[in-house]
């Protein structure tokens, strides 16, 4: 499945929860120029045991130590639904964000159901965070990423014995040691039960997904700004749009409150073309979106919208929401197509009219707050 869907020959390619390096193997005897990313430390020594240091890095999805642009493909092979629930979307935007255009990102999930999955069912029931990984992942095209058709099949897992079987299962998740006792006996029965005669041991059906996401090939990318010039050139975009434009004092425009806001940034080539912020404004968790502005010559080709999907995405990827915003009151149909809903009747706003808007809590926030 992976030969099919993620080309190697030649690529770099990131292997995301990489453990101990034999599918890595795999993709460098294929031609591909193959990284390893594990957060195990265990895992991660036997990899470079086996293959040597050279391309395996300690980290997280959620934070990828490599640059921008800087991969052909990355591949999560049973590994996504491991990521915390509250950094799923943020692994997707970080694949996103390091990928080239035309880059493929691959993500092999197994569903909550078939033997193997009641085999380990005792042990570990990942029901609800198998749910939630697809829940995220039918986020993607949010962040920018062009789903192409998912792909089911079946994937065999054989093991010799119960003893192989809780190895494997303990080596993958340490933490999974103290449960073992309870859940060994109702392992042993299901070993028996379950499963075909295998030429060692027993094999066992997993049904898998195989999603597979694109990057664009076009110009426009969106992401956090990050570095000081990054936000130098988001504030930049707001002087333009806003006090040069619409007649915003700076002292209205620059609040004090960037320090405490998330700043997106959509670039086209090397120019800044797009921004806004949203801001925490409870422990509960309610946002403020705000400061939506667009370069005059790239309006009406759905930079705004763009921006909106991702914003909205990275803030239900944290559990957070409801979201609220003060809009200009020409621009309420995009954030109507967005869940926003008017409330009240409209205000003047830096001498501009506005009206408030929320949209609620999202269901994959409150899923995450759940598993959180």
């Amino acid at each position: 499945m992976i030969a099919e869907l993620l080309p190697l020959s030649g690529r770099r390619v990131l292997d995301a929860g990489c453990g101990d390096g034999v599918l890595l193997s795999w993709m460098r005897r294929r031609g591909a120029e193959a990284i390893g990313l594990e957060r195990g430390v265990a895992a991660l020594a036997r990899a470079r045991e086996g293959l040597g240091p050279a391309g395996l890095l300690v980290g997280r999805g959620e934070a990828l130590p490599l640059a921008a642009a800087s991969l052909e493909g990355v591949l999560y092979h049973n590994a996504f639904h491991h990521l915390p629930a509250d950094a799923m979307i943020e692994a997707l935007a970080e694949a996103t964000r390091v990928l080239r255009p035309g880059g493929r990102l691959l993500v092999l999930e197994p569903l909550a159901e078939g033997e193997y999955f009641e085999l380990v069912r005792p042990l570990e029931d990942e029901t609800a965070i198998r749910a939630l990984a697809q829940a995220a992942l039918a986020r993607a095209g949010d962040l920018g990423l062009e789903p192409l058709p998912e792909l089911a099949y079946d994937q065999l897992v054989q093991r010799r014995s119960v003893e192989e079987l809780l190895a494997a299962l303990i080596s993958a998740d340490p933490s999974r040691g103290v449960r073992l006792s309870a859940a060994r006996p109702a392992i042993e029965r299901a070993f028996a039960r379950l499963g075909e005669p295998a030429a060692e041991g027993k094999s066992f059906r997993q049904p898998m997904l195989a999603l597979a996401f694109d990057r664009p090939a076009g110009p426009l990318a969106i992401d956090l700004a990050r570095s000081p010039g990054e936000k130098q050139a988001a504030f930049a975009l707001r002087r333009a749009v806003f006090c040069a434009e619409q007649g915003v004092s700076a002292a209205e425009e620059f609040d004090g409150r960037d320090g405490e806001a998330v700043h997106l940034l959509a670039v086209e080539g090397e120019e800044a073309i797009g921004t806004l912020r949203w801001r925490r404004l409870d422990v509960a968790g309610t946002v403020k979106l705000e400061r939506v502005a667009v370069r005059a010559d790239r309006r009406r080709r759905g930079v705004a919208r763009a921006l909106l999907a991702h914003a909205l995405a990275r803030i239900d990827g944290r559990g957070l929401g409801p979201v609220l915003l003060h809009a200009q009151l020409g621009a309420q149909e995009v954030y109507l197509e967005h869940g926003f809903r008017p409330e009240g009747e409209p205000f003047t706003e830096a001498g501009i009219p506005h009206r408030r808007m929320v949209r609620p809590l999202h269901p994959l926030a409150a899923q995450i707050r759940v598993l959180r």
